[in-house]
């Protein structure tokens, strides 16, 4: 996986969950912010991690 693809796909899933959150929970701006936050390091440092040989 190329690193402009890795970058689409963290941005799309960040902002699927993003609104998702947003509209399935009564989460403030701080607390949606925070878990969008999380998450997206989360991905990163997984999808970080693939290319390694």
């Amino acid at each position: 996986m190329s690193r402009g693809c890795m970058a689409v796909v963290v941005l799309a899933f960040c902002f699927i969950f993003s609104v998702m959150m947003g509209l399935l929970t009564p989460a403030a701006d701080k607390e949606i912010f925070v878990g969008v936050a999380t998450y997206c390091a989360v991905l990163v440092t997984f999808l970080g991690n693939l290319q390694r040989p």
